[in-house]
């Protein structure tokens, strides 16, 4: 018997080096969403509403104590002369940590002061009635507590052009 030499096989194309190249590019282009996640995320905007219809907008930092004490550092907006405040009334589910800017009208008990509750400009005014609530209720917005950052400081400056 002869021994017969077969051909060789053609060369087939690899798939592998496509298959990372895709992975690559994939893990790339995640690593630039997370990027912007945290370079460019929401900035927070001050209510120019809810800062017009406080009578007091102070800086600085809430107690976790019940009520809240807020420890004033500085008021840009009317004249107070304490520098320890009780907080009652609603106060935002997630508080800001730190210093805080609080727009803040007097409280019903003397002594005490509330956030100051401005509408959010094109809000819907009107909301379904939640469940035991009557209908034609106006809308409930939480009162607004912003950190005291560069830029939310520069928006408060610029909505009370008079401010120390």
């Amino acid at each position: 018997m002869t021994s017969a030499t077969l051909p060789a096989p053609p060369p087939t194309l690899s798939r592998k080096p496509q298959s990372w190249g895709i992975a690559v590019l994939a893990c790339l282009w995640c690593g630039i969403l997370v990027t912007l996640v945290f370079l460019d995320s929401n900035p927070v905007v001050l209510n120019p509403v809810q800062v017009q219809a406080a009578t007091f907008v102070v800086q600085g930092t809430l107690s976790s104590s019940q009520p809240p004490q807020l420890t004033v550092t500085r008021v840009w907006k009317g004249e107070l002369a304490a520098k320890t405040l009780a907080i009652t009334g609603e106060l935002p589910v997630a508080l800001p940590q730190g210093e805080v800017i609080v727009p803040l009208s007097r409280g019903i008990e003397p002594g005490s002061y509330i956030v100051t509750q401005g509408p959010i400009p094109n809000f819907p005014r009107k909301m379904p009635p939640r469940e035991g609530e009557p209908a034609g209720r106006m809308s409930h917005v939480q009162p607004f507590i912003y950190p005291a950052t560069a830029e939310v400081i520069e928006q408060l400056q610029a909505l009370l052009p008079s401010s120390p």
